[in-house]
């Protein structure tokens, strides 16, 4: 009798186990998941799919201020003046350019997106050199990006 309640009630825990294991949100939405998973270049497609950065962050002022001591002290001056796109891409236009998933994975990790993605290969192509992995986390990526869009919006006519 003992055996027969633990079956009982392992049927249920293991249905459980295998819904929770295969709820993806929709088929289809479980499947572009998973190809860009296995797809390196999809993945990267697919952070530039949506709305531009320009049309979502709104700039909070304190992150701007810490963004824009990051951007100096991590040397991101060395290859980028804001305005220009002398031996990097003009920071400043990009928000109109890019999505926030494609900005934040850009500065977090350049290399993966030299690697895999087809937009960054062009801009290294056309600047001569890779994006240097400053090792910027996930929070200071997200203040450097309040600071360009407040100078992107300052410079706006």
């Amino acid at each position: 009798m003992i055996a027969l309640s633990r079956n009982v009630l392992l049927i249920p825990v293991a249905g459980f186990c295998l819904l929770a294991g295969c709820g993806d949100g929709g088929a289809e939405g479980g499947a572009d998941r998973q190809a860009a998973a296995s797809d390196p270049a999809a993945e990267a497609a697919a952070l530039d799919q949506g709305p531009r950065a320009g049309a979502v962050l709104k700039v909070d002022p304190a992150r701007a201020e810490r963004g824009a001591a990051l951007f100096d002290a991590r040397s991101c001056t060395d290859c980028h003046t804001l305005g220009e796109a002398d031996l990097a891409p003009n920071l400043l236009s990009v928000f109109d350019k890019r999505t926030l998933p494609w900005l934040r994975r850009q500065i977090r990790d350049p290399e993966w997106m030299a690697a895999h993605d087809s937009v960054t290969q062009a801009l290294v192509e056309e600047f001569g050199l890779e994006m240097v992995d400053m090792g910027v986390t996930a929070e200071e990526a997200e203040d450097i990006l309040h600071h360009l869009k407040r100078a992107a919006d300052a410079a706006a006519p």
